[in-house]
């Protein structure tokens, strides 16, 4: 881009990057990756966090799913058959339906334990905080076609093989005295929703260590010219209703709609077996207690903001407050516009459709950016897309979203009281960003660091 952007008018110097949700990850990585440093000056996270467990892997977890994930479509183990290159020169030679077909299975898994890595909730090492319970999953008394049910027996057939690898690696650390794997299960904290993600290798040419930890150090990129690069970043007010469908997949033992404070007691339990400083005992509780079902109007809800605030919200706002502290220029905002086809997700039509569609949603974002002809059909519509777009591009063409027009966005800085961009209708200026769940969750322990760097 670099070489070739002033073909377009464009100046070699000032080069934005943005991305939303795994997009945003993904901008919050280049960040703090040496092999990215000097390559652009701006960048715009929509969506996206810069902290582990969920969205980032450890290395030594990664690889075991990895192995198991090989070895369960064909491309061996690591330890046995098949080695670095011959390895990945299997897994490319396979159709993509061979490839996907472990992850589709996820969806419709069985009630019993399986080798589908995809569905493992086994224990990979001695923490004794992997779930007891096997997730109940829509596929119980479902009529499986042919081709699962015969994906299934090649599946069950690799289980002592697959059981092996992991057994290997955990007894290999102990043997060593080097690290264990993290995760209390094969599969990755999210799946299938988040199966594959960023791993933290600790190497320059990909992360040293997760992207929170390396911006605290103040260990931030420079831009082309050396100076700091400033940063967009912000959330959206109902990030989960467009993924509580899917929970019941994620979640041991939930179901739709949601009914009460054993679900999120679940939830709880699942989010804490995966952290390496949480246990269901003391975080655990203390997440149910900062959600009582009722202060929420329906299951959904506690679920939804509980969700919202711990995946999206509230690691936005720590990450926005430590790019400020290593002088970072830093704009935050909360996307909270109620579009024309806007669907209270606490209704009753929202609770029984899965909230699906439903609120500010994940992703709602965008098409104001992009001025899609859906979201211009009505005066407010218009009034928000013109000034996304133009808090976008002004920060792309100077650095700063701030331009004539435009209500003025302040930095996030603690000097000046920690405010906000509130993309609403009016757009405003606000300094409660999720303040005291936020709060809450900044005062629970950080997941340990994922390397010695």
């Amino acid at each position: 881009m670099r070489e070739h952007i002033g073909a377009f008018g464009g100046a070699a110097d000032r080069l934005t990057i943005f991305g939303e949700s795994a997009g945003g990850w993904s901008v919050c990585q280049h960040l703090v990756s040496p092999a990215s440093n000097g390559l652009f000056s701006s960048a715009i996270m929509e969506s996206g966090d810069c902290d582990g467990p969920w969205m980032l892997f450890p290395k030594d977890s990664a690889e075991i799913f990895g192995d198991a994930f090989a070895t369960a479509v064909g491309c061996g183990s690591a330890s046995a058959e098949l080695n670095g290159q011959s390895r990945l020169e299997c897994l490319r030679a396979l159709p993509s339906r061979d490839v996907m077909m472990p992850w589709a299975k996820e969806y419709i898994c069985p009630h019993t334990p399986t080798s589908n890595p995809w569905c493992s909730l086994n224990a990979t090492s001695p923490t004794g905080n992997a779930p007891d319970f096997i997730p109940a999953r829509p596929s119980d008394g479902m009529q499986l076609p042919a081709e699962v049910k015969a994906f299934q027996r090649g599946m069950d057939a690799k289980a002592s093989a697959l059981q092996s690898v992991v057994e290997a690696r955990v007894a290999a650390a102990s043997k060593t005295g080097g690290p264990a794997p993290r995760w209390p299960a094969i599969r990755p904290p999210m799946a299938p929703l988040v199966g594959f993600a960023a791993v933290v290798d600790g190497t320059d040419q990909g992360l040293p260590g997760t992207p929170y930890r390396l911006i605290t150090a103040g260990l931030v990129n420079r831009s082309p010219s050396g100076k700091p690069i400033s940063v967009i970043m912000g959330t959206n007010r109902d990030e989960l209703a467009l993924f509580l469908a899917v929970m019941p997949v994620v979640i041991p033992g939930v179901s739709m709609p949601f009914g009460g404070d054993d679900d999120m007691a679940k939830v709880a339990q699942h989010l804490s077996s995966y952290h390496s400083n949480w246990d269901y005992a003391h975080q655990g509780k203390q997440m149910e207690a900062a959600y009582p079902r009722s202060d929420f109007k329906t299951g959904n809800m506690q679920i939804l903001r509980a969700g919202t605030d711990f995946c999206f919200t509230c690691g936005t706002r720590d990450t926005a407050r430590s790019l400020a502290a290593a002088g970072i220029d830093t704009y935050l905002y909360a996307f909270e516009f109620e579009a024309r086809t806007y669907l209270d997700p606490a209704s009753k039509l929202c609770t029984l459709d899965f909230d699906l569609g439903c609120g500010v949603y994940h992703g709602s974002e965008v098409s104001y950016i992009f001025a899609k002809d859906s979201i211009l059909t009505g005066q407010r519509g218009r009034k928000m897309a013109a000034a996304m777009k133009g808090y976008w591009t002004n920060m792309a063409k100077t650095g700063s979203p701030n331009g004539p027009g435009l209500v003025e966005w302040p930095k996030y800085a603690k000097a000046d009281g920690y405010r906000h961009m509130q993309l609403a209708d009016p757009i405003v200026v606000s300094s409660d960003f999720r303040n005291v769940t936020c709060d809450f969750w900044d005062s629970l322990p950080k997941e340990a660091p994922y390397t010695t760097k």
